[in-house]
């Protein structure tokens, strides 16, 4: 059985890649952090939360004015944030002290939810009633009540469930195992359980180098895997469960964490190595913009119409930072990085800064808008 420990020889030995740039030929636009005459904000009302890593809070801001309004504690180092449909409870993913953080939106208060382990990553359910935690250690997918917020159920693998994804209707979680060993870097896999039950329903099909982070489209049809190590996308088909495409991120990319608007049209993908945001025609599987960012990228997520992309990064001294602060981060769940983290707003049809990068605490890792 492989282990996280696997993993982290993995990393440790790729720090050299961190360093170097994508030359990618599709580039269209550099972000400029003090673009403060980009088209005016239009969403009133709407809220951005961005989990902060460094500071141990989610951090909600105004979208029109970018303008923090509330700091909510959660646990040690969150790295992932989820909002469930109604936008009342969001849930965190605290790599630091083996919880997540279970986040009533309109008290602006957390609780814990203690875990066999880290929580590596988290998936919920669509219509928000289940939240699904990989569990690192314990190599475990936690099944938690998003009512009661009590784990109601776990379901056992051979190893690290390094990502999760819920189908569209509920019925079926994707999960993404690392895979590989020093020497031999062997890759990464996909499988497809029961969400009810956890029994298999598909075999494992081969990805991948570290396939970090999963996503899918609306309809359900693909599931891409973001492959850390690769420099690449693999794009499963659910029906025939066979990877269709192959998709080259650049050398050095490092893709870390992608979603899909909400039409389908596009996958949008920071690339953490390199520094940039991609965005990947769906239907060609050929990157169609890439955006050049001021500080190593994580997050990255929509508005509810679409209109809309947001990045969360680790702020402008990030860029000249010891490759190892963040692949450290990656393997202890503790950020150590110095100065802000950001989260930047572009507008998906011209790819276009819209209004001021706001600052958050040190390690802005992940973002959901509220419409």
């Amino acid at each position: 059985m492989r282990n996280l420990s696997m993993f982290h020889a993995m990393l440790l030995a790729s720090a050299g890649a961190l360093a170097l740039a994508c030359s990618d030929s599709n580039r269209v636009s550099d972000a400029d952090t003090s673009n403060d005459e980009s088209p005016a904000a239009t969403h009133d009302g709407a809220r951005i939360y961005a989990s902060v890593s460094g500071s141990g809070e989610v951090v909600m801001l105004d979208d029109t004015s970018h303008e923090q309004l509330a700091s909510i504690p959660v646990g040690k180092g969150p790295a992932i944030i989820l909002a469930t449909p109604s936008y009342d409870k969001l849930f965190t993913a605290n790599w630091g002290d083996n919880s997540v953080s279970a986040i009533d939106a309109k008290a602006q208060t957390s609780k814990p939810i203690g875990m066999p382990g880290r929580p590596y990553v988290i998936a919920l359910a669509p219509d928000g009633k289940r939240l699904y935690v990989g569990v690192s250690g314990a190599n475990e997918i936690e099944v938690v009540d998003t009512q009661t917020d009590r784990i109601v159920d776990a379901y056992a693998m051979s190893e690290l469930p390094a990502s999760i994804i819920v189908s569209p209707d509920g019925a079926l979680l994707y999960v993404a195992f690392l895979g590989g060993s020093i020497p031999g870097l062997a890759p990464g896999s996909l499988l497809a359980l029961s969400a009810d039950t956890g029994d298999i329903v598909h075999q494992p099909v081969t990805v991948g180098l570290v396939p970090a982070w999963i996503t899918m489209g609306p309809d359900g049809r693909k599931v891409y895997t973001l492959n850390f190590l690769s420099d690449d996308i693999s794009v499963v088909d659910t029906a025939s469960w066979k990877v269709e495409a192959t998709i080259k991120t650049g050398v050095g990319s490092q893709a870390i964490i992608g979603n899909v608007t909400p039409d389908g049209a596009a996958l949008y993908v920071t690339n953490f190595g390199s520094a940039e945001l991609v965005a990947i025609d769906t239907k060609t599987n050929v990157i169609s913009r890439t955006i050049k960012l001021t500080g190593k990228p994580v997050g990255v997520n929509f508005s509810a119409d679409g209109k809309r992309v947001y990045t969360t990064d680790f702020g402008t001294a990030s860029i000249g930072q010891d490759p190892l602060i963040g692949l450290n981060y990656l393997l202890t769940g503790v950020y150590s990085g110095g100065g802000s983290g950001q989260v930047r707003a572009f507008d998906v049809a011209t790819g276009e800064a819209v209004g001021s990068t706001a600052s958050t605490g040190p390690g802005a890792t992940s973002v959901v808008v509220k419409p």
